[in-house]
Parts: C-alpha cells; sequence; structure tokens
C-alpha cells in the first residue's frame, strides 16, 4: 500500500516525456511531497531529512506525518491527499509544459486553519479572518457572510463549544487518548477522510473533509479569481479548474444532530403530524462529547457516517467488598446518513390580497411556500429501532471504510454538462451548413451550365446498358467474391452489401453534379455526450463571450465554440434529477464483511408512498401529506415522472403499471384549477386598479390581472423541461472535414450527441408524456384552443420566430380580453379566460414535446439510412452545430430538416447512375418517416420517394413495355400527389440563391437542377418518361402553393386525407410546419451567421413565395424550350396544350413571354386560346403578333380589321412607312378573306368555316376597298414625303405640316392642294389625280408638260427652229426656267439641247410614271396621244438640231425614243397606232387640210417606224417563264379585222401621192412594202 511509506512513497507511474516510446521499462517512484530531491531522500538518513524539513516558514509538509488517504478529481485533474496529522495537499495532474512533471500546489493544515474560522464565528465576526501569515494556513471566507458562518455551527455558542471540545482532546472508550490506525493521536477538528465535492453539485466548492468529530469543512482548491466569478469554459492555456496555491476553507459545518447518548433531536420521517423535519445545524446540549466518526463518505449531497458507539458494563464488587466502577465497551459502529432538504416549508404571513369575488382588498393570512436556504438537511437512522434513538450498531466491528457502488448513465452526463448558454450565446443564430467539396465542385455556379437531359426520343432508342455487381459502400467486405464468402458463412444472403450498378450514361459522365458513388460521410464510433472531438473547436476564441461559430474556407466546416462542444458543468438542484436517479447501494467494510444500505432517491420515496396507498390514492392522506411538504406542483411534476416511466416506473412488469396508473391519479386529483386574479399596484401610498396603471396585454392575460396556474400545468412544464435539459443546447450532430489524400478529399467525420440507447432513454419518457397529455388533456390538444373547428388547420400558434410561442387569440377570444382591458370581468367570465390561457399553455407545451419527439426518432432514422446503399445519403452537414433546441424551434431549421429529408429519400432517390432495387429496409425507414416523423418529413417527401422510385424502374424496363407504361403511370401520380405538398420555397428552388438580380428563366432552372430541387428532379424523371402533359401538372400544382391557379381541386380525390392515413396525426397538424407565407418569407432578413464570408452557400437564405413561383415555370420552361429545339415537335404541341389549359394567368402571360423572348413565335401563334388574342392585343405589344395570330387562326377579317384600325388611328405616332406596311397587311388579309368567302377556302388547307352572307361580303368588300385607297393615298403621301426629304423643300413647310406628312394620314385633298401643287410635285398630282380617278384633260395634260419641261430645262440652243419649239413647250407648263439660244460655234454654261443629254432621264421619268398610271383603269391620266405628240416634236426638233440640214429619212436608226416610251409604259402597239393615227388626223384637222407634204411624210415615217417596232417584238422567241407575245397577238388581232392591213394601203396611197420629195417617199414605201410582207406572214 502507498499510504505505508508516508512522504517518500507516493509514487505515480507518469512518463517523463510526453512521447509514449519514451516509458521506462521499470516502474520507479517519483517524490512531489519533499524538497529534497530523491536522490538526496534515498542516500541521507530519514533524521536528516526531517531536521532540515522543520525549518520556520519553510513551509514544508514534512510535518503532516504520513499520507492517509489519496482522492484524484478527474473533472477537474487534480489530486488530494490527507496526511495523519490533518494537512491536506493538492496535486495538479496536468503536466508542467516546462517540466513535464506533476505539481505541488497548494497544502493546508487542517487544524489550525479550522481553529482560525471557529474564533471568528465565535467572536462573531462578519468578515474572516486573514491567514496570510502562515503558508500552511488557509484561505478563510464566509459566503453567506458571518450569518451563514454562524449558522453552519450553531451560532457563536456551538463555535465555543466546539473549540471547548477540541481543547479537551481525544478520548477512547476506556479513557485513553484516541489515536489513529497510524498510531497519532486526533481529535475533533482533525480530518479523517476527504471527499471530492463533484461540478454537478459546486462550481466553487471542490473538496469535504470529515472530522473525527464529525464536522465537515467545505474547501475549494480553486484560485480567488474563480471562486469569486466562478469557473468558466476553458478557452485559453490557462485552466481555470486547475488547484491553485493555497486552499480556501468556505464553511464548516457542525455534525448530524446525534448527542453523546446517541439520541436524535426529532423524528426523521413521516409522522401524523404531516412533514419531514428539517434540522438546522446545532452543537446545543453537547457540552460532553461528540461521537467519533470511524469512516465516512460523502457523495452528490449525501452524507453517511459510522459513529462509534460505547456500551457500559458494571455490577460486580471488588475484594474489598465495595463496588466496582462500570467499564465502558466499545460496541460498534451506528450508520448516521443526512439529506439536503427539499421540503417545502410553510409559513403563515399578513398580506394585503384582493378578494377574489368583489376585487377589494382585505387582510387575510396567506400561506407562502418558501424553499430552505441550504442550512437544513435531513437525518435518517437505517439501523435504528425507533426514530428517536441510535439502536442497533452494526454488527462486525469497526467500520473500516463507506462507499458508493452508484454508476452514471449517459442521460445523468448530458444533464449535468447542460450549463444554460447565456444571452449572448443564444443571439449567435445558427452555424453555418457544411458543403463537402466535391459538391461544392458540382455546386460552382461559374461552371459552365449542364447539359439538357437526354431527349424523350433518344431515351427511347437506349438500352438500358450491361450491369456489373459491385460492393456496396460501408457494407461489404471489399471485394464481390469475399463478401458473397462472408454471406454464405454467416448464413446471411449471398445479396447482402452487394448492388447492381449500370454503366453511367451520356449525360451523367459529362455532368459533374452527377451522383458520386464515393461517401461523403462517415458516421464515427464516438458520441458527444461525453463530450465531440476537438477537431471541429475553435481554438482562437479566448473567452465564453466570443460565441460566433468561426467560418472556414468552402471546404472546412465551421468551427465551432468550446461551449457547444463540451458544455461546462451545472451545478443544479439535486431534486432536479430526482427523475434520473437511481436507488444507489452503499456498502459499509468492516471485520464482518459488507453490508449494504439503500440510498432511495425522493422519486422512489414516492413510488412506496402511492403503492402502499392502493385504489385509495386520490384521497390517501400520506400522498397528500407527500404533496403538502413538497409543494403541489412539484408533487405533480414527481408523479408525472412516474406516470410517464422514470424512475421506479421504469420497468415494464405489474409494479410498473400500477403505480403509472396511480401516478397520474394522484396528480390530477391534486392538480388545481387556473385562476384569474386581479392584481393590485401601490401608486403613491395607495392603491389603484392596475387595469389603469397597466394597458399591456402580455401573452393574452387581460390587463390588471395576474394568471396563476394550476398545480399540474407547472408540474407538466417542469417535468419537460428536465426531461429536455439534457440534449436542449447540444449540438446534435457535429461535422469535421475529412482529410486530403493525394488530392482527394476523404469523408466528413460525422459526431451524433445520442448512441441508440442514450436516444431511447431520452425519446421514451417524452413519447409516453406526449401520450399521456394527448390522452389527458384532450380538449387542449385534439382542437387549437380557441379556435373555430373550421380553422383547426390553420398556423394560429406559430409567430415569427419559434413554432412553441405563445398562440394569437382570434375571435371571441381576443374580444373577451380587449373587453377586459375596459371592465371587469366576472367570476366565470374570469373562470372561462383562466381555462381558455391554461389550454392555450397546455397546448403549446404539446407541440414542444410533440416535435421534440420526433426529432429524436428522426436522429435515429437518419443514422440507420446512413447504411442504406439504396438512398442517396445523409445530408449531415446540413446539421452541423444545429442545436436540438434551433432544430425544434427555428424555422430556418425546419428547412433544412426538409431540405436533408428531400435529398435522402426524395430528389437523391433518382440516380441515373445506379440501378439499386428498394430494398424492405428502405420501405420500412421511408413509412416510420412517415408515420413517426410528419412534422419534419412532409408528405411530398413521401410521395416524391415512391415516385422516384417507381421512375427508377420504369426506366430500367424497356422502352413501350406495358410495366413501362404501368410505372410511368405510377410516377405521373406520386409526383402530382407531391406537388400538392411543396410548400417550402427554398427547397423548390434549390435553397441557394446566388443572386438577387433578374436572372432569366434558364438560369431559374438550371439553379434549381443543381441545387436538388425537388421539382426539378420530378420533371427531370417525368422527361426521361416522355410524359410532358405530367410535367405540367406538377409544376402548376407546385407553383399553386405558392400563389398560382391550376387544377388542384383534381387532385383532391388521389390526394385524399393525410389524417386518416396516418392516425397518429391530429387534425391541425395537417402539413403544420410544411406550409409558409410570404410573412415567414419576405419580412425575415437573412441570417448573417448562416453564410461564410469564403462561401456563397447559405441555408436557408429570405426566399419569397415569388422565387418559388418563377422557379416553377422556369422549369416547365426549360423542358419545353429542350423539345421546341428538337426534333420533338409531337411531344412540344402536346406539352404547350397542357400548358395552355391552365387557368392561371400569371403563369399564361409568362408563358407568352417566354415564347416571344425564345422566338418561338410558331409555337405561340398555334396556341388557340381567348387569354392570349386578349394578351396579344395590348397596345404595348407588337402589333404583328396579333395580326400573325388571326393569320394563324384563320380569322383574316380580325387580322384586316386590327391592321386598319392600327394604321388609321390618329393619336398614334407611328411614321407614315410603318402605317403602309400596316394597311399593306390589312389588304392582304382582306383578300384572304375575300376569297376564302368566294370559293369555300378550297385553296387553303384546313379551311372548313361557313361562307360568309351577301350582306357580310358586301362589308368585307367595302373594307377592301376603303383600306386599298387608303394605301393609295399613304403610297402617294410617302412618296410626298421622301421627294421633299430629298430636296430643299422642307423650308417651304411649317414644322406642323411637315409633323403632320411624317406620322399622320393625311387626306387626299389635303395632299395635293397643300402639298404636291405648291411644291410642284407633278409626278405625285399625276399619281393623285389617277387615285381619284379625277379625269381633268386640260390639268392632266399641264402636268406632263410640266414634267417634260422638268428634265429639259434649263439648257442651251443653237437652234433658232429649237428655241422657237422650247419656248411654245415652256408657255403651256408652269414651269419658269432658262432657254438660251446662243450662236453658231459659241459656248454656254447652260446644257445644250441639241446633246440629248435630257432624253434618256426624260425618258426614264416618264416610264416610271407612266406605268403606274397606265393600264389601271385610269388610262386617261396618261394621254397617249398628247405625250406622243410632244415627245415627237420633242424628237423631229432634235435630230433637226442634231444633222443640221441633213434629211432624218436617210439617217438609219433604231426604234425611236418617243416609241421606246410608250412601248416601256405598257402602251398596247394599236394604240400607239391610234395614237399616231389620230395625231396625224388632227394636225390635218388643224390646219384645214392645208398640211404640207413634208409633214404628211413626216407623219407617215413614223408610223412606219411604229409598225416596223411592232412586228420586231411579234418576231421575239418566247420566253422561258411561260408569259405570252402579247405583241404577236395584238399584231394577229389587227390583221384578222382587217383593219391594219386596210391602213397600210391607205398609207402606200398617199405616199404615192407625194411629189415634193419622190426618193424619199419612195424609201418609206419600200419600208412599208416589206413590213407589210412581214406581217402577213406572222399572220
Amino acid at each position: 500500500s502507498l499510504t505505508r511509506f508516508g512522504k517518500r512513497a507516493l509514487s505515480s507511474i507518469v512518463p517523463s516525456s510526453s512521447d509514449p516510446s519514451k516509458l521506462p521499462r521499470k516502474c520507479r517512484k517519483l517524490n512531489h511531497s519533499a524538497h529534497a530531491s530523491s536522490v538526496v531522500s534515498a542516500i541521507m538518513p530519514s533524521f536528516l531529512v526531517k531536521a532540515a524539513s522543520v525549518v520556520p516558514f519553510s513551509g514544508d509538509t514534512t510535518a503532516a506525518g504520513p499520507i492517509v488517504n489519496i482522492i484524484v478529481d478527474s473533472e477537474r485533474s487534480c489530486m488530494y491527499t490527507l496526511s495523519s496529522r490533518g494537512w491536506i495537499s493538492a496535486f495538479d495532474l496536468c503536466p508542467n509544459p516546462k517540466s513535464n512533471e506533476i505539481r505541488q500546489t497548494a497544502t493546508i493544515d487542517m487544524e489550525k486553519t479550522a481553529r482560525l474560522y471557529l474564533e471568528a464565528v465565535s467572536h462573531g465576526r462578519m468578515y474572516p479572518p486573514s491567514s496570510s501569515h502562515s503558508s500552511t494556513i488557509g484561505n478563510i471566507t464566509f459566503p453567506g457572510g458571518g450569518s451563514s458562518s454562524q449558522a453552519g455551527v450553531g451560532g457563536m455558542d456551538g463555535a465555543r463549544t466546539l473549540l471547548k471540545l477540541a481543547d479537551s482532546g481525544p478520548k477512547r472508550a476506556d479513557g485513553a487518548r484516541r489515536r489513529s490506525p497510524q498510531g497519532r493521536s486526533v481529535g475533533i477538528l482533525t480530518p479523517i477522510s476527504i471527499h471530492v465535492i463533484s461540478r454537478k453539485e459546486s462550481g466553487r466548492l471542490t473538496l469535504m473533509a470529515i472530522t473525527d468529530g464529525g464536522l465537515r469543512y467545505y474547501l475549494s482548491s480553486l484560485s480567488t479569481n474563480v471562486l469569486n466569478s466562478g469557473p468558466g469554459q476553458q478557452t485559453g492555456p490557462i485552466n481555470p479548474l486547475a488547484p491553485s496555491r493555497k486552499f480556501t476553507l468556505c464553511h464548516v459545518r457542525a455534525p448530524p444532530p446525534i448527542d453523546e447518548n446517541g439520541s436524535l433531536h426529532g423524528a426523521t420521517s413521516f409522522d401524523e403530524n404531516g412533514g419531514i423535519e428539517g434540522y438546522v445545524p446545532s452543537i446545543r446540549g453537547r457540552s460532553g462529547k461528540l461521537p467519533h466518526v470511524d469512516a465516512g463518505y460523502y457523495g452528490n449531497g449525501t452524507l453517511v457516517l459510522a459513529l462509534e458507539q460505547n456500551a457500559s458494563q458494571g455490577g460486580s464488587t471488588t475484594t474489598n467488598g465495595g463496588p466496582r466502577p462500570a467499564t465502558v465497551l466499545f460496541a460498534g459502529d451506528a450508520i448516521v446518513a443526512t439529506e439536503p432538504d427539499a421540503v417545502a416549508r410553510k409559513k403563515l404571513s399578513l398580506n394585503p390580497t384582493a378578494n377574489e369575488t368583489t376585487g377589494h382588498p382585505q387582510q387575510a393570512q396567506r400561506t407562502v411556500m418558501t424553499v430552505p436556504g441550504g442550512i437544513t438537511e435531513t437525518v435518517a437512522l437505517p439501523l435504528a429501532s425507533t426514530s428517536t434513538d441510535v439502536g442497533s450498531v452494526l454488527p462486525g466491528g469497526r467500520v473500516h471504510d463507506i462507499a458508493s457502488m452508484g454508476s452514471s448513465s449517459s442521460v445523468l452526463t448530458l444533464f449535468f454538462h447542460s450549463q444554460t448558454p447565456s444571452d449572448a450565446e443564444l443571439k449567435v443564430g445558427l452555424v453555418p451548413a457544411y458543403i463537402p467539396p466535391s459538391r461544392l465542385k458540382a455546386f460552382d455556379v461559374h461552371q459552365p451550365n449542364r447539359p439538357p437531359s437526354t431527349s424523350p426520343l433518344d431515351t427511347a432508342n437506349t438500352s438500358t446498358g450491361s450491369r456489373s455487381i459491385v460492393v456496396a459502400n460501408g457494407r461489404g467486405n471489399g471485394s464481390v467474391a469475399l463478401t458473397i464468402l462472408s454471406n454464405f458463412l454467416l448464413s446471411r444472403p449471398l445479396r447482402h452489401g452487394l448492388l447492381i450498378e449500370r454503366p453511367l450514361p451520356a449525360l451523367e459522365a459529362s455532368d459533374p453534379s452527377a451522383m458520386s458513388t464515393r461517401p461523403l460521410y462517415r458516421l464515427s464510433t464516438r458520441y458527444g455526450y461525453a463530450g465531440f472531438s476537438t477537431t471541429a473547436a475553435d481554438t482562437m476564441t479566448r473567452n465564453r463571450s466570443s460565441t460566433r461559430p468561426v467560418t472556414t474556407s468552402g471546404s472546412k466546416s465551421a468551427r465551432l465554440s468550446p461551449w457547444l462542444l463540451r458544455p461546462a458543468v451545472a451545478a443544479l438542484d439535486p431534486f432536479t434529477v430526482q427523475h434520473l436517479l437511481p436507488d444507489v447501494p452503499i456498502v459499509a467494510l468492516n471485520s464482518g464483511g459488507m453490508h449494504f444500505f439503500t440510498n432511495k432517491s425522493i422519486l422512489s420515496i414516492l413510488a412506496d408512498t402511492l403503492i402502499s396507498a392502493g385504489v385509495n390514492v386520490g384521497n390517501d392522506e400520506s400522498v397528500s401529506r407527500f404533496f403538502a411538504s413538497y409543494g403541489f406542483s412539484q408533487g405533480c411534476s414527481m408523479c408525472l415522472s412516474l406516470a410517464v416511466g422514470c424512475g421506479p416506473a421504469a420497468d415494464s412488469g405489474q409494479y410498473s403499471s400500477d403505480l403509472r396508473t396511480r401516478a397520474r391519479r394522484a396528480a390530477l386529483s391534486r392538480a388545481h384549477v387556473p385562476k384569474l386574479v386581479k392584481k393590485q399596484e401601490q401608486q403613491n401610498g395607495g392603491t389603484v386598479p392596475a387595469a389603469l396603471a397597466s394597458t399591456e396585454n402580455n401573452d393574452g392575460v387581460p390587463p390588471g390581472y395576474e394568471f396563476h396556474p394550476s398545480s399540474l400545468s407547472q408540474g407538466l412544464t417542469v417535468l419537460v423541461s428536465r426531461l429536455l435539459r439534457p440534449v436542449w443546447y447540444k449540438a446534435a450532430v457535429v461535422v469535421t472535414e475529412g482529410p486530403s489524400l493525394r488530392g482527394k478529399s476523404l469523408p466528413a467525420k460525422v459526431e451524433l450527441l445520442l448512441d441508440d440507447q442514450t436516444l431511447e432513454e431520452i425519446r421514451q419518457p417524452l413519447y409516453s408524456l406526449q401520450t399521456l397529455m394527448k390522452g389527458v388533456f384532450g380538449p387542449a390538444i385534439n382542437v387549437v384552443p380557441g379556435a373555430q373547428r373550421q380553422a383547426v388547420d390553420r398556423m394560429e400558434v406559430e409567430d415569427e420566430n419559434t413554432f412553441t410561442s405563445a398562440m394569437l387569440y382570434h375571435g371571441y377570444i381576443r374580444g373577451q380580453v380587449e373587453q377586459a382591458a375596459r371592465n371587469t370581468l366576472t367570476p366565470r367570465e374570469a373562470e372561462t379566460m383562466a381555462r381558455l390561457i391554461e389550454e392555450r399553455n397546455l397546448h403549446s407545451l404539446y407541440r414542444l414535446v410533440s416535435r421534440s419527439v420526433q426529432l429524436l426518432s428522426l436522429l435515429a432514422l437518419l443514422k440507420r439510412a446512413q447504411y442504406l446503399p439504396e438512398l442517396h445519403g445523409v445530408e449531415w452537414g446540413l446539421l452541423h452545430g444545429l442545436t436540438v433546441a434551433q432544430l425544434v424551434q427555428t424555422r430556418d431549421c425546419q428547412e433544412r430538416l426538409e431540405h436533408l429529408l428531400s435529398s435522402l429519400v426524395g430528389a437523391g432517390s433518382l440516380s441515373p447512375a445506379l440501378n439499386i432495387a428498394p430494398s424492405a429496409e428502405s420501405e420500412e425507414l421511408a413509412q416510420l418517416l412517415s408515420s413517426e416523423c410528419y412534422l419534419y418529413f412532409s408528405p411530398a417527401s413521401h410521395y416524391a420517394y415512391m415516385g422516384f422510385r417507381a421512375a427508377n424502374e420504369a426506366l430500367s424496363c424497356a422502352p413501350g413495355s406495358s410495366r413501362r407504361i404501368a410505372l410511368s403511370n405510377q410516377t405521373s401520380e406520386y409526383l402530382k400527389r407531391a406537388s400538392c405538398y411543396w410548400y417550402n420555397a427554398p427547397l423548390i428552388t434549390g435553397r441557394i440563391l446566388h443572386g438577387q438580380g433578374n436572372e432569366s428563366f434558364e438560369q431559374i432552372a438550371l439553379r434549381a437542377m443543381r441545387f436538388d430541387s425537388p421539382l426539378a428532379k420530378a420533371a427531370d424523371a417525368l422527361f426521361q418518361l416522355s410524359d410532358v402533359v405530367s410535367i405540367v401538372d406538377v409544376c402548376l400544382t407546385t407553383a399553386s402553393n405558392f400563389g398560382g391557379r391550376s387544377l388542384k381541386q383534381e387532385l383532391g380525390a388521389i390526394t385524399g386525407n393525410l389524417s386518416e392515413s396516418n392516425p397518429n396525426m391530429l387534425p391541425w397538424e395537417r402539413m403544420l410546419y410544411h406550409k409558409r407565407t410570404d410573412a415567414h418569407y419576405g419580412t425575415r432578413q437573412p441570417n448573417t451567421s448562416l453564410s461564410s464570408p469564403s462561401s456563397t452557400h447559405v441555408v436557408g437564405a429570405a426566399v419569397t413565395s415569388k422565387d418559388a413561383l418563377s422557379t416553377c415555370y422556369a422549369i416547365l420552361f426549360h423542358y419545353l424550350s429542350l423539345l421546341l429545339n428538337s426534333t420533338s415537335a409531337d411531344l412540344a404541341r402536346k406539352m404547350i396544350d397542357a400548358c395552355a389549359k391552365s387557368p392561371d394567368q400569371e403563369f399564361l402571360h409568362s408563358l407568352y413571354d417566354y415564347l416571344i423572348r425564345t422566338k418561338h413565335f410558331s409555337a405561340l401563334l398555334q396556341i388557340s386560346s381567348a387569354d392570349l388574342e386578349k394578351w396579344l392585343s395590348r397596345p404595348e405589344m407588337d402589333i404583328d403578333l396579333i395580326w400573325q395570330y388571326y393569320r394563324e387562326q384563320g380569322k383574316d377579317v380580325q387580322a384586316g380589321e386590327v391592321m386598319r384600325k392600327r394604321a388609321c388611328e390618329q393619336s398614334s405616332t407611328l411614321d407614315i412607312a410603318t402605317r403602309i406596311n400596316f394597311l399593306r397587311k390589312a389588304l392582304s388579309s382582306y383578300t384572304v378573306a375575300i376569297q376564302k368567302s368566294t370559293d369555300g377556302g378550297q385553296a387553303y388547307a384546313g379551311w372548313n368555316r361557313p361562307l360568309l352572307s351577301d350582306t357580310e361580303r358586301e362589308g368585307l368588300q367595302s373594307a377592301y376597298t376603303e383600306v386599298s385607297e387608303t394605301l393609295d393615298v399613304a403610297v402617294l403621301q410617302n412618296r410626298t414625303l421622301r421627294m421633299v426629304q430629298s430636296t430643299s423643300l422642307e423650308s417651304k413647310l411649317g414644322d406642323e405640316q411637315l409633323s403632320r406628312l411624317k406620322s399622320t394620314l393625311v387626306p387626299v385633298s389635303d395632299l395635293y392642294n397643300e402639298y404636291a401643287a405648291p411644291l410642284s410635285l407633278s409626278d405625285v398630282c399625276l399619281l393623285i389625280l389617277h387615285s381619284c380617278r379625277h379625269d381633268d384633260v386640260d390639268t392632266i395634260r399641264t402636268l406632263w408638260q410640266n414634267v417634260i419641261c422638268e428634265e429639259i430645262f434649263p439648257c442651251a440652243t443653237r437652234s433658232p427652229e429649237a428655241y422657237r419649239y422650247l419656248q411654245s413647250l415652256m408657255s403651256g407648263s408652269v414651269v419658269d426656267q432658262i432657254i438660251r439660244l446662243v450662236p453658231e460655234g459659241s459656248t454656254s454654261n447652260l446644257p445644250f439641247f441639241e446633246d440629248g443629254d435630257w432624253v434618256v432621264p426624260l425618258s426614264d421619268r416618264v416610264i416610271s410614271l407612266g406605268q403606274e398610271v397606265y393600264g389601271n383603269g385610269a388610262d386617261y391620266v396618261f394621254p397617249v396621244e398628247f405625250l406622243a405628240s410632244k415627245f415627237e416634236g420633242l424628237r423631229q426638233v432634235l435630230d433637226s438640231a442634231k444633222s443640221l440640214g441633213t434629211s432624218m429619212f436617210t439617217t438609219s436608226r433604231g426604234t425611236p425614243w418617243p416609241l421606246q416610251i410608250l412601248i416601256g409604259v405598257g402602251v398596247p402597239f394599236l394604240a400607239c397606232f391610234e395614237a399616231y393615227e389620230d395625231m396625224a388626223g388632227n394636225e390635218e384637222r388643224e390646219m384645214m387640210g392645208g398640211v404640207e407634204a413634208q409633214r404628211r411624210l413626216l407623219h407617215i415615217y413614223m408610223t412606219v417606224d411604229l409598225l416596223w417596232a411592232w412586228v420586231a417584238a411579234a418576231n421575239e422567241s418566247p420566253r422561258g417563264d411561260g408569259s405570252e407575245n402579247y405583241a404577236l397577238k395584238e399584231l394577229t388581232r389587227a390583221v384578222s379585222s382587217g383593219i391594219l392591213l386596210s391602213r397600210i394601203d391607205s398609207f402606200k396611197a398617199s405616199l404615192q401621192g407625194i411629189a415634193p420629195n419622190p426618193d424619199e417617199a419612195r424609201s418609206v414605201l419600200d419600208r412599208l412594202s416589206t413590213i407589210e410582207g412581214a406581217i402577213k406572214r406572222i399572220a
């Protein structure tokens, strides 16, 4: 034994180096208590070492004597030793970083320190004495002041008595000096044992010493600063729990109230007066001696002492005959136990209270329940024969030691390590989610867009591909063969741990976001109930106030504060942990063996009382006294603890069943009722009604009233807080990124807070409590208290922050509260309102319990899901660092959990890379999630899982097979059901909004696909199955959840009633917490603690319903665009038809806009919809679209009408060119409509409309004529505008005139009189006359003469004849230009007429203008004869000026240019022939037959030229385009009529009669004869 060797025998197997490889091969003893080195101690004699150690003020510990007791405080990493002389030493077990050795830090002489303490108390000092004069005397403090220090030892008299007893010295039973087992004398102030005070008992006290007289010293080895402020979380190199350089004596408590005769001062159990008596420490009546303590035990507030008991022996006589004195013998040890007094004391006080009936103040006795201040304690004598006598002693002699055999559970560890976070820590917010690096690459928004999904047509032609068997992640044994062998040897199915893998399609092979078969997470075998590993700790945080999670790079998880990873121990009242404390066995060891005692908890005592009460538990006096002793709220709490299976009721036997039933009845029998009491407030010494002093309405309580809940409600609240405390503020999951190996990141480590057993131990009582509440408090649980029956599924309970906040009253409840603010409630009204407030509180409490139970069940199921290869894998990173409180209460965590579950069994189940048949285990998991976690696992996720499972099976079947069709129908049905319940906007949008700008539909759709939007995955599955109609249904039904309209009513029969399919679900729980409103999304700002500075991945971002709506539309448009851009025209048409049936106008308008922006006009115009027609008819839309729509739909009349109206709008700012375009389209539409109405539309495919009536046809023809005329005038106006703009005529018009000409349709009369005529625009004037069919011959001739003069003048000429002709020509026009006659051989700056440069421009202008006016029903606008005479006159003058006297008849030339003009205009040859004849005849008539022979010859010559050109044209070969030779037809017709040949004969006769120049006449005659012969041949 180490304790036998004294100061030099304190040995430890502690390595001299931190390197385990340098451990010594043999054990060695290291002296940690002597100042002399180990070498000196081993060589020098002991007396020299001792002599050197007694130097005054040296602080040496050798005077303490040999060590008699050693204990280790593992929580604080220190060790304490007790010497035989009562000296206590402290050692810091954390090695010194410099010397790497254990250090002795403090030593205290307890006898001297206790004397100093008692002397200060005996003198009534209020402040502790100083001990700085000695290093062996510890510090002294009075934590509760001087009064507290006096109360611990029975006042000043008790302290004096203890000092006197200590000075008298200890004696044994035979009167000799009492000595320790080591032979040293001891006194009542000398400690005989030391015991560690756990941190769960006190945060400041560390050690308790029990003296020989039964006194208790409460010590602390902590530093003064830590002692004053309390120990905090270790955040730096300094450990606040390390022992300091001096001990501190904090309190001394007197021994148990047992006198020298072994008697107690009262009862220790229930008596007929009721209650348990608590004892105040006292030394009163102990002037003799104190019972000596042979052994002691202390733990968790329980003190057990073995007190020495003596017996007297006498009655004999001496040899002298005298009486022999009695002999005091050792009788044995009695066992005495004490516990802290937990009984609530009652006292009566006279307080002014309000009469509950009248409300007036009155003096009344009021019973006040007070809790003891920690001084009183209860005493138990387990061996006593009576309640006041020690009685029997423990057989077997003196007790050597007393110890506890209790063991701590993981739940207890969690409970005590549950220090409540500070307000600053609670305000930090959520820890950023962790996303593995591999997914970060796939989620990179800067990557190129992923290729579109495989076309359904391509998918149909793709085979399923070859398959291979591989080992499933985490379930196989390394290889396929080894796995099969292991399954065979272990009698497992051969397929266990194996899965079938098929090759990746081209899509997934090129898609960086495709699912990887490598696991992203691995579950650690370590659990957090004993503290998470420090790998995820924030090592940079130096103080507890720095609570914000440290964000790291995108590849690392957010670092957590140490308080979150390893919560500090909370020093709690032992009463709060009664439901977890088992009956602790305590064993006493003596020579007779081991003697066992049981330390029963208060809950066990209550259980025995309830069983003893029998069936009459509701009226049993013992149970009532128990409630009265501990308080009715605590009594109800303890009874409910037993009712839900805590403590003694944890078993499943008949005893536990009876105990639970009686505990529930006992609580309900003593529940009391809630009350609303009118409170009074003091003001200026008087009393005023509180309703006038305060108008605030807090939690539904009327102003001026105070709500007192029932004892049952208080007890229920207390129980819920105790059941949830072990896990409430603890991280449920901690994720640490995996190390990087060869450029690849290994799976991240996941540490769970609870293992399976611990989780079930916490969940089971909560589940039992939930069942109890549902059965007992049905009126408050089955419906929302205060809500109307029709509104049981509404969300009245929630506010903006947490799910379990107080409910808002509505309807008559709110009205009652407002009325109570003005009037005083009647007793009945107060009772009704109090009951409703109580029911509301119970309802909120039930919601809290229900969500907590389901969360614990969810965590257990997620752990199971991690090992299922057919599932996507749990996204543990979303839960990183989130506490149970956050997961239960906050909406952001609800959204994370919904996304996790959707990814697990919903979106992630569609795996194109893997063809894994769903196992029974995964099916069971989905069912359990749906039935036990429906507050987190929405029906949408369940239906989506079944839909994706059916889709996977369908894709594995051959295209076109009956099974594939059936599975496709199942997929469609399940996904439609899921779409009815997708209410989570962040989930639908992909939960990550990288930008809040104007994103295109394509960008929105790709984002949703990349970030696992279940809607995007559902659409992709349906697209692969070619079910495009279901894509529309799913997307639009989901959109209806966010404000859109759809045919959702049709799915009502499909979805059914969720509460009927799940019997555990209450009606108001249907879709509870899964629905969102814009108030939950739009008004809430994003939490800045969610995002990392280096990463844009945010979970729970502020997403609105509008974002979700846009995502629904974007996904639909994405697949529609794929079809429109491919050859799948039938599928595209089918999808568009399904979209067009939607009643959602917002969607339809988005669809129209999307098709326009993507330039799919044909697809848009094929939609037959009145809404589309109305949408296209909006003023801001392009008029061409509605025109094309009418044309596409066969509504040509409407097409023409809309274009006509738009073109003729006077208020519009359209330019004239645009109006002309509209008029032409209108004219085209009217033309088609007229043709369809006349021939039945036989020329138009698909035309089956009825013919128009005569009246309708006349109206249509009238509209056509009107548009045609308007178009003609508009064209002329546009021509006028161009001519004005191309010349300098703009200056002649005012701004208003010019603007009118540019942007309005000017009437034809205004156009002629205000623009064309004043500006001398002869061409336009002629066209206007032609358009209006105006036949004013003089005006027409003047205008044509203007045209001719404008092309010739100004000019000069050397010919007097030409000068005279030109002068006469100008006189017939309005042109005023210069004509200059110059002498022969001179020059001029004007162009010469005889040069003929004007011929070509004149010809072009006349031909162009003539073609527009001739042959269109108003040929009089082009006077052929007049123009021919003018042109021929110009030709003769020009030829005369050029030839200078040479005869024109001898000049060889082709077709003369006047004739070319007429032919170019399109004047028929016969008309030209007649015109030339008329021209000659007119000249004959004008000259009255006096025309010169030369003129007659000239006229005949011109006619011969015409005939020559006619014959040449008739002889032309036919063109390849199939057009007719009109010259030939005319010639044939003229010959057949005989007119032409007769006129030729007439010309011949005339030529023979011309005498002046026979040669010229003969030449013309010869040509005429040649022409006649050619005509005859042709004809």
